[in-house]
Parts: structure tokens; C-alpha cells; sequence
């Protein structure tokens, strides 16, 4: 394509040849200059378009520079929040170590104040256990924690609450061995002497009703008395009165069931004797003419003819027939889980088991031998001379021996002297009728 300096150089050369030449020359110029004014017109336009797009970005620019500023700013305070945080942070951890450490000197002084507070309770068990004369060696010096292991194994199983452990510190032990005959309908005690004479305690026969399943224990200077539906309380403050409350609802009983007075919640607990495992417990008397009865937890091992003893507070379930064999299985109850946890089994099995708590130890008899039970395990104290067994049998305390009657020799008695470790048997020169139909206990009158 020809160029403007060529069309011009043609236009030379043409008005050099003529005037016609001249003219086109004028014309040609003519077009060339509305030709370059329309091109700056346009180009002037394009720079003005181009202008407002710069300005626009210049202006979106600047605002994004704004907003980044912004941004920088928000980071900058973001990050100084966050370096506060970490101080705050660095030192709460100064915080929770220094706390840390003095949990850990905390722990440790409760322990040495804890092991301290049980040195103080076991010389205070073992002083007041001498002053009860449940200790037989009464030693000058107070014994070191060594010595005093076998003295206080029993304050594992003592009651936490500070009333119930005072209790069992300042217990008296029992002085006198009761009978209550129900075909007599009367009391009667053992008369401690050579003549070993059963001596009527009341002067006229109880209202007891003719009952063949009951079950009887004692606490302190009052005997309790349990049928189905009925709760009977003798009182040695009064001993020819007979109270009696109805127990709401009935309780289920068969032979050979077994009575206990628990200490830890001032109630009474009953096994009923059959092989379901159930266990009651019973209120005692207050002001109402009716006793509360209710069910707790089953035994694991469910059995007949179990023995049911409060031991420091601790209920424990003892012996029995499983399927009419014997066993040695023992359970005691947890009452803060409510339920009944596998403890030691007895050295032999035996059922119609009779036990009795004296000082530290539970002792337990089938009429054939005395076992005792310290809290942590069993162990044969002696093996009797004749077997009173073939039945129920009773065991009683007082005078510093454990006394064992069997109701199959009605008028024999087995006394084991815990001092001199020793058995004796003896006789009564007199004793109730039918004492098949009688409950034998020892309490303090």
C-alpha cells in the first residue's frame, strides 16, 4: 500500500508537470489533512478513554490499598492480641504447675497426717480394749504399729460415722446367757455359778404366740423377737412385759433362719432361712404400734440356713445348705455400693451356724469346733471334745469364754476359756422343757 509521503511525492511530480496537476495536488492535500485530523480526532478520543480506564484503576487501586492498610492494621492487632494471649497463657501454666505443686505437697502431708491419725486410733483402740479387758496381755508400754497389726485388724470393718466408732469403743461386753423358751413362753438366765442352773428371769409367762418359724436376737438390755408378721420386744427394765409391733409388710420365714441386731443403722437384719438368698431389714420400735420391714440386695450365692451377724458395723452372711450341702461360702455387705461382695470362706462347711462377736474377732460354731474370723481370714480355734451338732446350736459370751449349747443335749454346755485356750464341758443341773422351741443369747443385764 502507498504511503502518504508517496501520494505526496506523486502530487509533486504531477503540479511540476501541469496546473491540472496543481489542483489534484490541493485536493489530494486537502483529503490528507481531514484525513490526519479525524486520525488525532480518534486518537485524542482513545487517550481520553484511556485516561478515565487509568483513573478508574487508579481509583480501585487505591481503594484496594486502603483495604489492604485496613488488613495490616486488623493482622497487626490480631497478632498482638494473640501475643497476649500467649503471655496469659505462659502464665497460667506457671499458675497450674505452682498449684500442682502444692497438691502434691498437700497429698503427701495428708498421708503423713493420715498415717499419724491411724497410729493415734490404733493406740487409743488398744487402751480402751485394755480398759475393757478385751486384751488378756496387758503390756506396760504402748506396742509400736508392728505390734499393734494383730490387735487392730478390726478397724477396717469399723463404722466410719465418729458416733458409731465411739460405740463400738466404749461397748460393754456381755454378762449374763439368756434363754427365751417359747414353750415356757419365759425367760430365763444361766446361773454362772458351779451349779449352772437356768434361772427364771420374768415371773409370768410372756403372750407369745405358738410359733415354729422365729427368729430372736439381742441388743444391750433388750431381746427381739421376729415371726412373719410380728416384732415382740423384751425389755430387762421391765421384765415382765412382752411389747409387740406389726411388721408392715410381712416378711417370709421357714426354720433355721437367722436374726441379727445391725449396728451401723440401728435396724435389724434377717435372713429368712430358705435357699433364695433374700435378706431383710427390719426398723426397731418407736412410737408407732408398727415396724417397717423392706428387701435388700439378695446374697450372690443364694443358700438356706445362713448365719447373719453384724461384725464392726459389717454385716456378714456365713455357711449354709446349697442344694442340701453344706458350705463354708461368707459374704459381707458394702453399704456403699449395696451389695454383697465375696469375702474369706470359713476353714470348714458347716450350716445352722451360731456366732458371736467378742473384742476383735467374730466367732462361729457349728457344734463341732470354734472358728474365729479377724476381718481378713478364718482360723480353727479348737475342736470340741463332743459334737453338739445335729441341729441349731447357740453361742453365747460372758466371764472371758465364748459358751456353746446344743439343743439336741439340751442340758450341755461347751465353755472355751479364750484366756487359757481351753474347753469345758458342763451340765445343767436344770433347765427348761422343749428347749428345741428356745433361742439362746448372751447380753449385758
Amino acid at each position: 500500500m502507498a504511503t502518504n509521503q508517496d501520494r505526496m511525492a506523486n502530487l509533486l511530480d504531477q503540479h511540476l508537470k501541469g496546473p491540472e496537476a496543481f489542483k489534484l495536488f490541493r485536493e489530494s492535500l486537502k483529503r490528507a489533512t481531514d484525513f490526519l485530523v479525524c486520525s488525532l480526532d480518534e486518537t485524542t478520543i482513545r487517550l481520553e478513554d484511556l485516561d478515565e480506564h487509568e483513573m478508574e484503576k487508579m481509583d480501585k487501586a487505591a481503594e484496594l490499598n486502603t483495604k489492604l492498610n485496613e488488613a495490616l492494621g486488623e493482622r497487626d492487632k490480631v497478632q498482638q492480641e494473640n501475643r497476649d494471649l500467649k503471655s496469659r497463657l505462659e502464665m497460667m501454666q506457671r499458675e497450674i504447675s505452682y498449684t500442682r505443686d502444692l497438691k502434691e505437697q498437700a497429698t503427701k502431708e495428708k498421708s503423713r497426717l493420715e498415717s499419724e491419725q491411724q497410729v493415734l486410733l490404733q493406740k487409743i483402740i488398744y487402751f480402751q480394749m485394755k480398759q475393757l479387758k478385751i486384751v488378756s496381755r496387758i503390756d506396760q508400754k504402748v506396742p509400736d504399729e508392728g505390734q499393734l497389726h494383730h490387735i487392730t485388724k478390726f478397724i477396717i470393718d469399723t463404722p466410719e460415722k465418729e458416733s458409731e466408732r465411739e460405740f463400738w469403743l466404749t461397748r460393754q461386753p456381755p454378762n449374763t446367757v439368756v434363754m427365751f423358751n417359747l414353750r415356757s413362753k419365759q425367760l430365763y438366765k444361766l446361773d454362772m455359778t458351779f451349779k449352772h442352773e437356768w434361772l427364771s428371769l420374768c415371773s409370768t409367762a410372756l403372750p407369745f404366740p405358738d410359733r415354729e418359724s422365729f427368729a430372736c436376737t439381742c441388743c444391750e438390755g433388750s431381746v427381739y423377737v421376729v415371726t412373719e408378721k410380728m416384732l415382740f420386744e423384751w425389755k430387762a427394765s421391765d421384765p415382765n412385759k412382752l411389747n409387740s409391733f406389726q411388721i408392715q409388710p410381712a416378711v417370709s420365714l421357714v426354720p433355721d433362719c437367722s436374726l441379727c441386731y445391725w449396728y451401723g443403722v440401728n435396724a435389724l437384719a434377717l435372713v429368712p432361712g430358705d435357699s433364695n438368698g433374700i435378706v431383710y431389714k427390719i426398723g426397731l420400735p418407736c412410737c408407732s404400734s408398727t415396724v417397717s420391714s423392706e428387701l435388700m440386695p439378695s446374697l450372690n450365692i443364694p443358700r438356706s440356713s445362713a448365719a447373719i451377724t453384724d461384725f464392726m458395723g459389717t454385716l456378714y452372711a456365713t455357711g449354709g445348705l446349697i442344694q442340701n450341702s453344706k458350705t463354708n461360702e461368707c459374704e459381707r455387705y458394702d453399704t456403699r455400693t449395696k451389695a454383697w461382695v465375696r469375702s474369706r470362706s470359713t476353714c470348714n462347711p458347716a450350716s445352722h451356724l451360731t456366732q458371736i462377736v467378742v473384742g476383735e474377732y467374730l466367732y462361729s460354731s457349728s457344734g463341732e469346733s470354734l472358728e474365729r474370723f479377724d476381718g481378713t481370714s478364718w482360723e480353727t480355734v479348737t475342736e470340741f471334745p463332743l459334737s453338739l451338732g445335729g441341729g441349731s446350736v447357740f453361742c453365747a459370751y460372758v466371764s472371758g469364754s465364748v459358751w456353746v449349747f446344743g439343743t439336741t443335749a439340751s442340758k450341755q454346755m461347751i465353755e472355751y476359756e479364750l484366756q487359757r485356750q481351753t474347753c469345758t464341758v458342763h451340765t445343767a443341773s436344770h433347765g427348761p422343757s422343749g428347749q428345741g422351741y428356745s433361742t439362746i443369747l448372751s447380753m449385758r443385764l
